[in-house]
C-alpha cells in the first residue's frame, strides 16, 4: 500500500523504465531473489539503524504515513519497495540523493497497470475489501458509487493485480463506516455504532446517483 507523493526534484528518483505487468507472487520472487534488491534492503536497514535517535521498524514506518509495519516487510525482502516509497524514505531520513540513485532501477516504478506488490498484508486486505463487498451484497459498480474507487480498479483489487491505497482504505473507513482496525489488520469487529442505518443511507444515495447517471444518458441520446 502506498500514497506518498513524488517531491519537487525528485522526479530523477523515478526514471526507471515500467515493466510489463506479471503475477504479483512471481514478481516479488524474482526482486527478492535479485542481489541488487539485497543489497537495497541492507542499505535501507544501515540508515535506519544508524539514525539519531535510533529508530524501529514501526516507528519509521508511521513517519512515512503506514499504521503498520511497511518497513519490517521491506527489510526482510517480503514486499518489493516502489519508487515513490524510496524517494519518501530518502526524505525522511536526509540520505543525500547521489546515495539513492545508485538504487533506482531497482525500486519498482510506480504506475497503473502493475502488479501487486507482493505483501502477504496487501493481499490480506485486498480479501477483506471483497469479502466486505459480497457481504453487504454489493455489485462493483454500487461499491465503486459508495467508495470512489472506481469498479475496474476494485476489480484488480479483488484479483490481487492491484493493491488498495492507505488513502482509499481511510475512505471507505469513512464512506462505509467500516473499523479502519479491521480493515488493516483484521483486528476486532467490522461494523461500527449504527452501521445498518448508514447502510440504508448510502443505498439510497447510490440509487439517487444511479437515477442521475441514467437521465443523463437519456439526455445524451
Amino acid at each position: 500500500m502506498n500514497e506518498q507523493p513524488v517531491p519537487a526534484g525528485g522526479t530523477a528518483f523515478l526514471a526507471a523504465p515500467t515493466p510489463p505487468s506479471i503475477d504479483a507472487t512471481t514478481a516479488l520472487t524474482a526482486w527478492a531473489a535479485d542481489p541488487a534488491a539485497t543489497r537495497l534492503r541492507e542499505f535501507i536497514k544501515s540508515y535506519r539503524l544508524a539514525h539519531k535517535p535510533k529508530l524501529t521498524q514501526l516507528e519509521l514506518s508511521r513517519m512515512l504515513g503506514y499504521t503498520y509495519s511497511i518497513v519490517t516487510a521491506w527489510e526482510n525482502g517480503t514486499r518489493i519497495i516502489l519508487a515513490s516509497q524510496l524517494v519518501a524514505w530518502a526524505q525522511a531520513l536526509d540520505v543525500p540523493e547521489r546515495e539513492v540513485v545508485p538504487f533506482v532501477a531497482v525500486a519498482r516504478p510506480d504506475g497503473a497497470g502493475h502488479g501487486a506488490t507482493g505483501s502477504r498484508m496487501d493481499a490480506e486486505v485486498n480479501a477483506r475489501l471483497k469479502w466486505l463487498r459480497k457481504e453487504l451484497r454489493f455489485s462493483l459498480r454500487e461499491m465503486a458509487n459508495m467508495t470512489g474507487i472506481s469498479a475496474g480498479h476494485l476489480q484488480r483489487i479483488e484479483s490481487n493485480q492491484s493493491n488498495v491505497s492507505v488513502a482509499q482504505v481511510r475512505n471507505i473507513h469513512q464512506k462505509l463506516k467500516v473499523s479502519y482496525e479491521w480493515l488493516i489488520d483484521g483486528t476486532g469487529t467490522w461494523d461500527l455504532r449504527d452501521f445498518n442505518e448508514e447502510l440504508a443511507r448510502l443505498r439510497r444515495e447510490n440509487q439517487l446517483l444511479e437515477q442521475l447517471r441514467q437521465l443523463h444518458a437519456s439526455q445524451s441520446r
